[in-house]
């Protein structure tokens, strides 16, 4: 998970053989930590810690969930995605040790420059759009379907490393995609109309929230507001945000698309599209300054939690 200035404790807790140096943060059912675990002769690996809350640790489901997204999460080597190293119980809990990213999520990089009433570069953007379209097919070609694609679970690292995280409500493709109560995990504002209808998620579906994100970082606002999703419940991408090119835009609106058979028929399909454009050389050094003006203003952007979906300024 990604790293950002917390106020440490004075007193250290330890789970498992990992020191807790701070608390970066909690959502609905998961806490993280910022941890560090010692080896012989002095070698030091920080990571991130991530275990239930101690309000559901009792609860059966939750932990088989918890333990589920280790499993997915494990089968999943590659760059562009958040590793786990590690998987143990503390005090009858299960915690996770993950990748620590040094930097800030997509999330509240976006804030940032909305705040300063920027959009991103058009060639940053292309560059989330590949790193991204990469990390899905990696997934999707292991039958994981991530069902949460979002700014909040995409980490930039202060050198411009992009990360998909938090595979806690993937599936694998043969898997249920529906919660006990009917509903469709993920949310609402990055969700494909036909995953709403249907509670089924597919690879298209992904690639849709894909979409959304993208013109989001493209333009400053999201393309929908409620459950609003076809072409006409939104402004045209070109319109909002005319320094984007037209191939970039072209990919973005077919993302969009209401039908699944209208989008990309894969993520690889849309890596090779958006490769098309090539982003330039400084485009990774200037999404690492980003990240790193991300973090540097954590104190005067609001805090969300991986549950937020308040609307950026626009």
């Amino acid at each position: 998970m990604a790293e950002h200035s917390t106020r440490e404790g004075s007193r250290r807790e330890h789970i498992g053989g990992y020191e807790v140096l701070s608390r970066i943060g909690a959502g609905g059912m998961a806490e993280t930590f910022r941890a560090l675990r010692r080896g012989p002769g002095g070698i030091e690996q920080r990571v991130c810690l991530k275990r239930i809350l101690p309000a559901w640790q009792s609860d059966a489901r939750f932990v088989r969930m918890f333990l589920e997204e280790a499993r997915i999460a494990a089968r999943l080597r590659h760059a562009t995605i958040v590793q786990v190293l590690d998987v143990g119980e503390h005090e009858g809990a299960p915690f996770l040790a993950l990748e620590l990213i040094e930097g800030a999520d997509l999330r509240r990089v976006l804030d940032t420059e909305n705040a300063h009433r920027r959009v991103l570069p058009a060639d940053v953007v292309a560059l989330l759009a590949l790193e991204l379209a990469t990390a899905l097919e990696h997934a999707h070609e292991h039958g994981v379907l991530h069902r949460d694609v979002s700014p909040a679970n995409v980490l930039i690292s202060q050198v411009g490393e992009v990360k998909l995280a938090d595979f806690g409500i993937a599936k694998a493709q043969d898997g249920a995609a529906v919660t006990s109560t009917g509903f469709a995990k993920g949310k609402v504002a990055y969700m494909a109309p036909d995953y709403a209808a249907t509670g089924k998620a597919s690879t298209a579906t992904d690639l849709f929230s894909l979409g959304v994100l993208l013109y989001e970082a493209a333009s400053g606002r999201r393309p929908f507001r409620g459950a609003m999703r076809t072409p006409n419940d939104r402004a045209p991408l070109a319109k909002i945000a005319p320094h984007v090119p037209q191939r970039f835009v072209e990919i973005v609106e077919r993302l969009l698309e209401p039908e699944p058979s209208d989008r990309h028929p894969s993520a690889g399909a849309l890596f090779d599209a958006v490769a098309e454009l090539t982003p330039t050389a400084s485009a990774r050094r200037a999404l690492g300054a980003l990240a790193r003006a991300a973090d540097a203003e954590v104190t005067t952007v609001e805090e969300r939690t991986m549950e937020s979906e308040s609307p950026p300024f626009l």
